[in-house]
């Protein structure tokens, strides 16, 4: 890990940061950067993303101080309507989060409208009426993250691993969730069992569970590579809790802007929880074969009367 931590404090040296100014910058204590630095301890993969974002580390440089392949996607902000073959990306959820401020009745709507055909698609022998009320009332709590309601939706329980691929390769969205479920496939595929696994990488049973079911997002980089080693991804997998780590703490709004940024931009707890809610729909719709992503990008990018977003998010 020595190449990793020279590459943390070799680029805050170059910026002419301090660690008290790192630490303002990436929202991390400054003894835990001290500790990075100096490779006494390990860091999580919100730190790695936190602490990249802060020092304008790119993403090939991290893969190649660990020495894995750069398998990250292009990032491409501007997807294009009618198209159901492009994953969801960055630009998507800032312009339904530009879309929401613009008209939050309407953007509401469209959530409970998409996720109620999920429910209704997924439970075809139960009340219409009954599944409606249900799909509201999940929605609704998923988006409010500071009520004693708040439960986020669901993961649905069977997705094919390729979308997830596919979303890393092309620049989309990835969450824990989807690495967990990843990462449950490719076991399973290589005829491992939990157990397996975790005698391969001497990782607690019950946090590889935990983990498969999307349940932790605070694993430390060395576990991550000792999962991508077992499962012999080649880099697949630390690349994909990158991605994901840029998601959870919000920073991958940046990808929009540049990495210049000084502190990085990062979602509040309402926008996450919006931007978590439209992943899951999205998921959720691909799992079962229900068109999503053009009638989502007709209504954020063209929805006729609503003004330009300028590059923060806000409204012209």
């Amino acid at each position: 890990m020595t190449q990793f931590s020279d590459l943390l404090k070799n680029n805050r040296l170059r910026l002419r940061k301090t660690i008290e100014e790192l630490s303002e910058s990436s929202d991390l204590a400054m003894s835990v950067i001290s500790r990075l630095e100096n490779d006494l301890s390990q860091p999580t993969v919100l730190s790695l993303v936190k602490l990249a974002y802060a020092l304008t580390i790119k993403s090939g440089e991290v893969s190649a101080s660990l020495g894995f392949q750069d398998i990250f996607g292009r990032a491409i902000n501007e997807p294009k309507p009618n198209r159901e073959d492009m994953p969801l990306f960055i630009g998507d959820i800032e312009a339904f989060l530009a879309f929401f401020n613009w008209d939050i009745d309407k953007a509401k709507s469209y959530l409970y409208s998409a996720y109620e055909k999920v429910v209704c698609t997924a439970n075809p022998n139960l009340p219409a009426d009954e599944l409606r009320e249900f799909a509201w009332d999940s929605v609704k709590n998923a988006t409010f993250p500071t009520s004693n309601l708040y439960t986020p939706l669901p993961y649905p329980p069977a997705i094919d691993p390729e979308h997830i691929k596919i979303a890393l390769i092309d620049g989309g969205i990835l969450t824990f969730p989807d690495v967990g479920y990843f990462i449950r496939e490719n076991r399973v595929s290589a005829n491992l069992s939990l157990r397996d696994l975790s005698d391969k990488t001497n990782i607690s049973f019950n946090t590889i569970s935990r983990l498969e079911r999307g349940l932790i997002d605070r694993l430390f980089l060395n576990e991550i590579i000792k999962i991508d080693t077992a499962l012999d991804s080649k880099g697949l997998i630390f690349n994909m809790f990158w991605t994901a780590g840029e998601f959870h703490s919000g920073v991958i709004r940046n990808k929009l802007r540049g990495l210049e940024l000084d502190p990085p931009l990062a979602w509040t707890d309402r926008e996450h929880a919006l931007a978590n809610t439209i992943v899951k729909i999205e998921r959720w719709s691909a799992s079962l074969n229900i068109p999503f992503l053009s009638d989502f990008r007709n209504l954020v990018f063209y929805s006729g009367t609503r003004p330009p977003a300028n590059q923060d998010g806000s409204q012209a």
